[in-house]
């Protein structure tokens, strides 16, 4: 196999793995609104936290109101391109395919996250928001420290 040929590859599987997750983020952009309009605001707000942009975030908050999402804003400014990007890509993937397994199975064996944003939206946020270690450094502290919070809290150590 010559080197032309892992290029290929690599190359295919990436841009296979950055087309699932735009269709992915599409259909959960389609939840988001969904849930503002049917008042359910934790889904709403975790669903914000890790897959909307800045001016979505903004604009969701003009015409529902402020206090539904807490001091989202206070954070980096997510950059959801970052999450197409290699090697972020490959830390992203395993989260939405748990995802997409605990949609389709239930919450079977872990129950439902009782945080908002729940752990799994909460690690993706952070990386569009800061770098790969910082967020698995902050997503290992929060599920860590997991004390079943209803609050919205965007911090790792829910302070």
């Amino acid at each position: 196999m010559n080197v032309l040929s892992v290029v290929f590859i690599l190359v295919a599987t990436w841009a296979a793995l950055a087309a699932s997750l735009w269709l992915y983020r599409h259909f959960l952009l389609i939840s988001f609104r969904r849930a503002l309009l049917n008042g359910d605001d934790r889904v709403a707000v975790s669903l914000g936290w890790a897959w909307a942009t800045q001016e979505q975030i903004l604009a969701a908050q003009q015409y529902w109101g402020s206090d539904i999402f807490g001091d989202i804003l206070d954070f980096r400014r997510p950059e959801i391109t970052r999450l197409f990007l290699f090697p972020r890509i490959l830390f992203v993937m395993p989260v939405v395919l748990y995802q997409i397994g605990s949609r389709f199975a239930g919450h079977g064996l872990t129950g439902p996250c009782p945080s908002t944003p729940n752990c799994s939206n909460y690690l993706i946020g952070c990386l569009t928001r800061t770098g790969i270690i910082t967020s698995l450094a902050r997503a290992h502290i929060r599920i860590s420290n997991c004390a079943g919070e209803d609050d919205v809290n965007y911090h790792p150590d829910f302070q």
